[in-house]
This record gives structure tokens, sequence and C-alpha cells, in this order.
């Protein structure tokens, strides 16, 4: 299995969502993006759709140990493995959800300050930031919108993985940034994504949410 690269980043930005969260919603069919989407090779659908309700797994760590980060929950469909490890002395988390060539990977820990995303249309800031010419959009829970995509200067690709980074969009300012509330979100996947493992991918996105 590949390791996940995710952009190089530290720190949490102190976004400030309500404690109440809804019901994950449904899946909606999305498409990950190349620098080129016209070129993006995309495979037809192979894999086998899930059956039956996803498991809740719960992973993180919490503001109670000092963390910036939250303990969370996410609806993880059962044919997919999960990998969680935690360690106390400094305090990391890591959910590592895996099938086959796809990977999604949660991390917690001692970050920094954050990184702004930026996407067509919005100026350049001052300091570091990832700049995206493409990207593909999801709805979260209690109104969450995440965006993901590989970033300009970075290859995204390792062998035949495509590496992808998750940002999300903060309540107050309405701009983008990483990591998550829930921490850096990073995802794997073949050159040619089947569509029902890409839509798994993003409902469980989707369903992040506090306990």
């Amino acid at each position: 299995m590949i390791v996940l690269a995710a952009l190089s980043v530290i720190g949490y930005l102190g976004y400030t969502y309500s404690a109440k969260y809804l019901s994950p919603p449904a899946a909606t069919s999305f498409v990950f993006p190349t620098r080129n989407p016209t070129t993006m090779p995309t495979g037809p659908p192979k894999s086998t759709p899930t059956t039956g309700p996803p498991k809740t797994v719960t992973a993180g760590l919490n503001h109670a140990s000092g963390s910036a980060f939250p303990k969370y929950t996410i609806q993880v469909p059962t044919s997919w493995t999960v990998d969680h490890k935690s360690t106390p002395s400094p305090p990391t988390d890591t959910l590592t959800i895996t099938q086959t060539d796809y990977q999604v990977k949660i991390f917690q820990g001692a970050l920094g300050k954050g990184l702004p995303c930026l996407y067509p249309g919005d100026p350049d800031v001052s300091g570091l930031s990832s700049r995206f010419t493409s990207y593909f959009q999801l709805s979260g829970q209690a109104g969450i919108t995440y965006r993901g995509g590989i970033a300009v200067g970075t290859t995204g690709t390792v062998a035949t993985q495509k590496l992808y980074s998750v940002c999300m969009k903060d309540a107050k300012s309405k701009l983008y940034g990483q990591p998550t509330m829930f921490g850096q979100i990073s995802l794997s996947t073949p050159i040619a994504i089947d569509t029902n493992m890409q839509n798994q991918m993003g409902a469980m996105i989707s369903s992040l949410k506090t306990p």
C-alpha cells in the first residue's frame, strides 16, 4: 500500500462550528480532478457497491488533553479496512481507512498555524499557502464544506497513485484552509478512479462529525 504523502502543513486554523450536527447526507457523485480535468482517466465502475449500513468509527484526540482537535466519528462502509493508531506523548491520532488501492487518512497532532487554500479567482496571500487550479467539493455536517485537490507545485502522484489534500471552509471568514477541524485529511486513489469507490470516499468525508 502506498503511504500517503500529505502536503507539508502546520496547524489548526481555529474553526468554530455548531456543536449540533445533522445526520450524514446521502452520497453524491463527484469526480476527483487533475490539473487538466478534461484528460482525467476515469475508469468504469468495477467495484461491488457496499451493502448494509456503514459502521461508525470513533477516533481523534480531545480538547481535554490539550489538543486543538476533537474526537470525531466517521461512517465507514463495511468492506473497508480501518487502522487506528494513537500515541499519548506527544499526542497524535491517525485513522487510515483502506480498500485495495484507495485510502482515506485523517491525522491529528501537535500541528501549528495552518495554511490557506487558494482556488481560481482567489488573490495571492502573503506567507505560505496551497493553491489549487481544480478541485472537488463536498457538503458535510452542519453546513461544513470541503474542497480537495492536488496543489500546484506538488506532483500529486506516487507510482500509480494520485494524492489529494482536503481543505475546509471556515465558518467566519468563508475562506478555505487546512488542516480541517478534524485534522489533516488526505486521500489516495489509482490514476483511473472507480466511480463507486470515489463516491464511498466522498460519503465518508461528508459523514465526519463530533460525537
